[in-house]
Parts: structure tokens; C-alpha cells; sequence
């Protein structure tokens, strides 16, 4: 997976030539193991082309929780 992030940063997404600028991966209230293997590929493109990594998540059990916001 890290390889076809990469590639889609450093060649094109498909056949659109439009380079990806950003990594974005999500998870569910409870993050599975595909989810985190998705997040290790992220972490190895990121390493490899210095593109961000955004993420999201569903709910307020994994991510941080911030009262009012």
C-alpha cells in the first residue's frame, strides 16, 4: 500500500497526471488491524516523499478528546 501512496505523490493518481499533496488516512471508534496497516503505509510514503499525513476518526474514542470544541 505504502508504494501505491507513494507513487500517487510522486507520479500521478491513475491516468490524471494530479499528484497527491497530502496522505489522508481514517479510522473507526475502534481502530482494526487494516486500519493500522493503513496508517504504517502512510507513515513509510511519508517518510519517503515529506508529503503531510491527515487523519480522522469517527466519534470521540480515538481521537483526542477536547470538551467544547
Amino acid at each position: 500500500m505504502s508504494e501505491l501512496f507513494i507513487k500517487e505523490i510522486t507520479q500521478g493518481i491513475g491516468k490524471t497526471g494530479v499528484k497527491a499533496g497530502v496522505i489522508k488516512v481514517g479510522t473507526s471508534p475502534k481502530m482494526t488491524s487494516y486500519e493500522e496497516s493503513v496508517h504504517k503505509a502512510a507513515v513509510m510514503a511519508q517518510k519517503a516523499t515529506g508529503v503531510p499525513i491527515i487523519t480522522h476518526t469517527e466519534g470521540r474514542s480515538v481521537g483526542l478528546n477536547r470538551p467544547n470544541f
